[in-house]
């Protein structure tokens, strides 16, 4: 069978697919008075990575399952966002799923993702690929570690001296054992590991509970900080919350934060964490994370949150310690433009949008028809399952009982319901 959906929140109505999220478009500067609301990418965003590129801000996001791998956003204001792209649109010839972690750098001209996926008949496995530009396209350059309980959650940052160091989670409270974060030199262009690594951090603290990962360095004054998340991250049990280390020297040691965690979940968003933080052109620091929504089903995913780094005492606050905001001032005073703002396609284009997904495993056979009509025909391998969506003046929906499966022909059916509430995600299956 195929499997297409959107990644975002999504609604059916009108004369098309609308898409719910937050996607870029430009607006006048209001410096005094915009304001943002959180979400700033509804949907399932998870372990969002960001760096600024000139003018530009671009990040990506944990695709698991599903391609394109690791969507590329850009934004000019950090607030509203568009996918321009993917770093991979297939999968990597050594890999087999799970594509987590994405973490982008600027090193050396060039612009590196450090990844994570399984590798063919292994564990969990850390890659790296690299472009010339942040758009890409990338060039893989397969795996730098591959430890037995498997290796997970990258980042790149340089030491003291400026020489760039890998910094990883070791998977062991996937085997019941202690979360580690360690540290090893890379070398001059960042594809490979040299030298011994070194353990940070573990997990010890009482809030941390099994785990420590989504590692993140930052040098700030005569300090590093590690940006780290602890506990249990998904599912409706989550108590994922953010806390930080600090130390003279990459390698230690690191002292961790009395007050930890510095960012824990409210009655709006719960469970949020594993982040990157990026600085605008003056300075002024903004941490881009994940959470789930506290009154909301947590099958919209992950989404992906924005907020202020500040700092006092030689320590960082996230929000000024009350957790993910609601709404509040935007950082470039540029407002989100919409509560949610709505994606439209049409299939009048000779490709799909870049918002569309599927599984990574099973590419869609699907062609757009070229005479302008809006109508897409996928096919699946299988000559049993042929399926036409065209557009109407209707919403379409699947049919009762469809449930992408099986065989026999499947049918989409007009209906002058209102939809999907635009407050729930959901895959969207042919």
């Amino acid at each position: 069978m195929n499997k297409l959906r959107l990644r975002q929140r999504q609604n059916f109505w009108g004369m098309g697919i609308m898409l719910f999220g937050l996607l870029a478009c430009s607006a006048p500067a209001k410096p005094k008075e915009a304001t943002y609301a959180n979400p700033v990418l509804g949907g399932d965003f998870p372990d969002p990575s960001v760096i600024r590129a000139g003018d530009d801000f671009w990040a990506t996001a944990t695709t698991s399952e599903w391609a394109p791998i690791f969507p590329l956003l850009r934004s000019r204001d950090l607030v509203n966002w568009k996918i321009e792209g993917a770093v991979f649109t297939k999968r990597p010839e050594w890999s087999v799923g799970n594509y987590a972690a994405p973490e982008l750098t600027e090193f050396r001209r060039r612009y590196l993702v450090y990844y994570v996926a399984r590798k063919k008949d292994g564990p969990l496995t850390i890659a790296v690929a690299s472009a010339a530009r942040p758009g890409g396209p990338y060039t893989d350059h397969g795996p730098l570690v591959s430890q037995e309980m498997g290796s997970i959650d990258p980042d790149m940052t340089l030491d003291e001296a400026g020489d760039p160091h890998l910094i990883w989670k070791e998977d062991g409270d996937s085997r019941k054992k202690p979360a580690v974060i360690w540290a090893q030199k890379l070398n001059d262009d960042g594809t490979q590991l040299v030298g011994e690594r070194k353990e940070l951090i573990r997990n010890d603290a009482p809030w941390e509970g099994d785990s420590v990962e989504g590692p993140f360095v930052l040098r700030h004054r005569e300090w590093f900080y590690l940006f780290y998340s602890g506990n249990g991250c998904c599912n409706t049990n989550c108590n994922y919350a953010l806390g930080v280390a600090r130390a003279k020297n990459l390698l230690g040691s690191w002292e961790k934060n009395p007050a930890n965690p510095i960012l824990a979940g409210n009655d709006t968003w719960k469970c949020p964490g594993h982040g990157s933080i990026v600085a605008d052109a003056e300075g002024h620091q903004y941490l881009l994370y994940h959470a789930y929504s506290a009154t909301d089903s947590i099958y919209v995913g992950r989404q992906t949150m924005l907020d202020a780094v500040t700092w006092s005492s030689d320590w960082p606050a996230i929000n000024h310690g009350k957790g993910p905001s609601k709404r509040t001032m935007a950082p470039l005073g540029v407002p989100s433009l919409h509560g949610e703002n709505t994606f439209f396609d049409d299939f009048t284009l000779s490709n799909l949008r870049p918002e569309w997904q599927w599984p990574s495993a099973s590419e869609p056979n699907y062609q757009i028809i070229s005479s302008g009509s809006g109508r897409i025909v996928l096919s699946p391998a299988a000559a049993w399952l042929r399926l036409v969506i065209a557009k109407t003046p209707s919403a379409w929906l699947p049919v009762a009982g469809n449930s992408c499966s099986g065989g026999g022909k499947k049918e989409i059916t007009k209906t002058s319901s209102p939809g999907i509430s635009p407050t729930h995600r959901k895959s969207f299956c042919v």
